[in-house]
């Protein structure tokens, strides 16, 4: 019995909104660090004097005075400072392509990432000297979204990508401007080596599947776009994941631009409209369980809004309004619905996940007519029910080419009447109570209330979530308006391998369930509950060690090594389940993680003496100048091996493999693209052999 997902996590939801008493306000879209990040936006015309900016807004979260700094590495010279006071209004704007620092119309440039799978340096560094709110607008001409920036403070070092394929048919294939999926990693440290493996094929050649790393520096960041020749290319469940420990990183996605749903037609007239969408992806730390959604309910849309849930580990059962929806999802795969059953009618619609955390993004769709104004496609990420809060900082945009703005408001009953924004009460005939559903107890209602561009300020007796949105002629936007940002889940599983060890009488030792930390806290670990699902010999398998023993800091990308031991030799194979419960000094309640795990005698395994001997690791080409190279390995069938790629400061840059190899011979294409030129270290281990091999790989290019 294998772990079925390296994206297996273990959540806990249900914690009080004190954050442990950790005192100070809980973790929010909040900060005083920020990386904002334009994606690569087509515009409607290829007329040089079409509208075309990109506007970075923000806001104080209280009344002080603060000092708001933004710099470019593209541009060295540029240094804006804007002073937020009482006297001169608590929030701001910049539009970056107005600027004399960059000065579009003599340069040609805007503050749009025009590179594609390397390394670039228009990233926006927003700094404050206190607490802001910040968000960003991408706006050409009938294609633009707005997006929320997670500060650094917040900011994980595991992402999952939510975007929308590519159309492939229909009206614009005679016109050739298909428009890619993408998302963009940007970087806030020196040195930050973070591994993408996206889902689709990428516009360069990457692979699915096939892993790419990366190493930024502070301000940097890289563009990946799927390939716009691939039939309804999506990069939605791509992964990022920080191999440097404590280094933070920040992703953006979305698409181009694209219609919804995909390959929508204007009944009329055989045409389309279509729009840029972006959106901040959350950490997978902030995932969640429970949400509501509401339609955004413009006129002239079709059947409500598409909904697209992503599942983070396998087997993950979604309800949809109570009920059971389709097959359980597998991990880094999504579902797609629509969040109404007739046009404008203004429906809700709970998603509840069990046992992992999804993500929820909605994706307006596409007027209906092509004479209709009412804007086109974005998307907005819904926050999960455990990061409600009462009291956030946001910003509408204050842009007249938006003539209609809005926000929807997911509250608790018990505080309705209290919910004021910018000291004015919500009107309670707003709010529309959500039907047969409660959330730890309890009921909620949702409002959509009319928003004027500019800071607002709601607060309430009791949690809420926020989404904001709006529309102009042909154009739109939506994002996550705020939330909070509580890591919700601790530790990692990594797949349990299946283990072999030698028949006779000895005390046998079996290595090893490994556990990752990804909050960087201390782990306490409290007690483990071993259950079996084969054990023909009466086998007793416990823990080497005192598991209250075990405790300590494990950082990103630090493994913990718990291992495991027979009560007598293994003659037939034992497997079952170990379950582990823990805390850290941050969450209090214990929480379990499970493991599953199979003990085989060594003649079951087709292990002979010769199996360090006969083991091989080696890559081809070496030195690597094209992008790509191929590991062979060649280890004892049925064993678990790991082969990773480290640096010559030993740091890991890659995991090429971690898993059992049931034949024993394994060929890995990965891609070294975004690697430094240089030499590294490939390393083989099979533990429960005692294999330990190394190998040099060089890259050249």
């Amino acid at each position: 019995m294998v772990a079925a997902s390296i994206f297996l996590l273990i959540s806990s939801l249900a914690i009080a909104q004190d954050c442990g008493g950790t005192g100070g306000p809980p973790p929010s879209n909040s900060g005083t660090e920020f990386l904002v990040c334009f994606m690569k936006n087509e515009a409607a015309t290829y007329d040089e004097t079409a509208t075309n900016y990109q506007d970075i807004y923000f806001a104080s979260v209280d009344t002080s005075k603060v000092t708001v700094t933004i710099t470019c590495r593209a541009y060295p010279k540029l240094n804006k400072v804007f002073v937020l006071s009482n006297q001169t209004g608590l929030s701001g704007m910049w539009r970056v392509t107005t600027d004399p620092v960059i000065n579009l119309a003599a340069t040609g440039n805007d503050g749009i990432i025009n590179s594609d799978e390397q390394i670039d340096s228009m990233v926006f560094r927003v700094v404050s000297t206190a607490p802001i709110a910040c968000y960003g607008l991408n706006n050409k001409q009938f294609t633009a979204d707005a997006f929320l920036a997670y500060p650094k403070n917040v900011a994980g070092t595991d992402y999952m990508i939510l975007s929308y394929p590519s159309s492939n048919t229909g009206f614009f294939s005679s016109r050739n401007t298909w428009q890619p999926s993408e998302f963009c990693v940007a970087a806030f440290e020196d040195n930050t080596t973070f591994t993408i493996i996206p889902s689709a094929q990428t516009l360069n050649a990457g692979l699915p599947g096939v892993p790419v790393s990366y190493t930024l520096m502070a301000g940097e960041c890289v563009q990946i776009q799927a390939d716009i020749n691939v039939p309804q290319s999506d990069l939605t469940g791509s992964t990022v994941t920080v191999n440097s420990i404590g280094k933070p990183i920040v992703v953006y996605a979305g698409h181009s631009r694209t219609e919804c749903p995909t390959d929508f037609i204007h009944p009329d007239n055989s045409s389309s409209s279509r729009d840029h969408i972006a959106e901040a992806m959350p950490p997978i730390t902030d995932w969640g369980s429970t949400f509501i959604i509401k339609n955004f309910g413009s006129k002239g849309r079709p059947v409500g809004d598409t909904v697209r849930v992503l599942a983070l580990q396998a087997n993950t059962v979604v309800k949809i309004n109570g009920k059971v929806w389709g097959a359980p999802l597998g991990a880094g795969k999504f579902r797609d619905t629509s969040s109404g059953n007739a046009i404008d009618t203004g429906e809700m619609m709970t998603i509840e996940s069990n046992p992992g955390p999804v993500m929820v993004g909605m994706i307006a769709h596409t007027s209906i007519s092509s004479s209709n104004t009412v804007g086109d496609p974005f998307l907005a990420n819904i926050p999960p029910l455990n990061q409600e809060y009462s009291d956030f900082t946001y910003v509408i945009m204050q842009d007249p080419t938006y003539t209609e703005n809005f926000i929807t408001v997911v509250a608790e009953q018990s505080g309705l009447n209290g919910i004021r924004i910018d000291n004015t009460p919500i009107p309670a005939n707003l709010f529309t109570n959500v039907p047969n559903f409660t959330y730890l107890g309890k009921s909620y209602a949702v409002a959509t209330v009319p928003q004027q561009g500019g800071i607002h300020h709601i607060v309430g007796p009791s949690g809420f979530i926020i989404v904001a949105y709006g529309w102009g002629n042909v154009i739109s936007y939506g994002y996550t308006a705020g939330s909070l940002a509580r890591h919700f889940i601790a530790i990692k599983q990594l797949p349990s391998p299946s283990h072999s060890t030698a028949p006779g009488n000895h005390f046998p030792i079996v290595p090893s369930i490994v556990v990752r930390d990804i909050s960087n806290e201390t782990v306490y670990f409290d007690s483990v509950q071993i259950t079996y699902t084969d054990n023909p010999d009466d086998n007793t398998v416990r823990l080497k060690k005192d598991i209250a023993l075990e405790i300590g800091t494990i950082y990103m990308a630090e493994e913990k090594t718990l291992e495991l031991t027979t009560s007598k030799p293994v003659v037939n194979p034992v497997s079952g389940i170990v379950r582990i419960f823990y805390h850290t000094a941050r969450w209090t309640d214990l929480n379990p993680v499970d493991f599953d795990f199979t003990i085989n005698p060594q003649y079951a395994a087709g292990v002979g003496e010769d199996a360090a001997q006969n083991a091989l690791l080696e890559n081809y080409p070496n030195p690597s100048t094209s992008g790509m190279t191929t590991v062979h390995i060649i280890v004892p069938a049925g064993t678990y091996a790991s082969v990773k790629i480290y640096d010559a400061l030993g740091r890991i840059v890659r995991t090429v493999m971690q898993k059992v190899s049931q034949t024993g011979e394994e060929a890995l294409q990965i891609g070294t693209r975004g690697l430094p030129v240089g030499d590294y270290t490939m390393e083989l281990l099979v533990p429960e052999r005692g294999i330990s091999k190394h190998s040099h790989l060089i890259v050249l290019e």
